[in-house]
C-alpha cells in the first residue's frame, strides 16, 4: 500500500503571520492539486506589491520536497525564479491599485530540468512504496524597497501552475517585512551608480 501524503504548503520564509489569509477557493482549486504532474516550465508566480517594492531574479523560490524515515530518500529541491521581464499579466490587471505592480516570475530552462529529475525521483520513491510526506512550496525571500523604511510591505501571491488553468491566489495579505531574517533580506534600494 503506497503511503506516501503530498501536502501543498502555502508558506513564506516559513511564517505566515495572522494577518495573512489563503482564501477559501484556493484550499477548493487546489485539492486535485499534484506537483509531480505539473509541468515546471509552465509555472508562473506573479506578486502583487506597491509600486515601491523591487523583486529581482531569485527572490521567489519554489521548493519540492521529500521527507522519509530513510535518510537516503529526504531531499529538497529549491528552484530560484526568476523575473519575466516586460511581462504583463492582463488576467490580474483588474487586482491592482494605482500604487502597485506585478512582478512576475518563471523557472529558466537549466531550473526546470531541475525540477524536473526530482519529481522523477518522487515518482521512483512512491512506486516503490516507501513511507514518507511530499511537500510543494513557494516563498518571497528577499527584495529592496525604494526610500525610507516602511512601516509595512504589503503582497498578494498568485500561481499559475499550469498554461491550461488561470492564476490562483495562493496568500493575500502577507506582510512580506515580518518575515523571518527580514534584516538580512529586506533592505532599502541602492542604485548600482551612487
Amino acid at each position: 500500500m503506497n503511503t506516501i501524503k503530498f501536502v501543498t504548503t502555502l508558506c513564506f520564509c516559513i511564517l505566515i503571520t495572522a494577518c495573512t489569509s489563503v482564501p477559501l477557493s484556493t484550499m477548493w482549486k487546489l485539492r486535485n492539486f499534484d506537483p509531480l504532474q505539473t509541468d515546471p516550465s509552465q509555472m508562473r508566480i506573479a506578486v502583487i506589491t506597491d509600486k515601491i517594492v523591487q523583486l529581482k531574479d531569485d527572490a521567489v523560490t519554489i521548493e519540492l520536497s521529500f521527507a522519509s524515515e530513510l535518510p537516503e530518500h529526504t531531499f529538497k529541491n529549491i528552484s530560484n525564479a526568476i523575473v519575466k521581464t516586460n511581462s504583463t499579466v492582463q488576467e490580474l490587471d483588474s487586482k491592482l491599485t494605482d500604487n502597485q505592480r506585478i512582478t512576475l516570475f518563471y523557472l529558466d530552462k537549466k531550473t526546470a530540468d531541475e525540477m524536473r529529475l526530482a519529481q522523477n525521483r518522487i515518482r521512483i520513491i512512491r512506486q516503490n512504496d516507501i513511507e514518507g510526506q511530499g511537500s510543494f512550496s513557494v516563498s518571497v525571500n528577499t527584495g529592496c524597497f525604494e526610500g525610507p523604511k516602511p512601516k509595512e510591505l504589503k503582497a498578494d501571491i498568485y500561481a499559475q501552475l499550469d498554461t491550461n488553468n488561470g492564476y490562483i491566489k495562493m496568500i493575500s495579505n502577507i506582510d512580506l517585512l515580518n518575515q523571518i531574517d527580514q534584516g538580512e533580506f529586506w533592505h532599502e534600494c541602492v542604485d548600482a551608480a551612487d
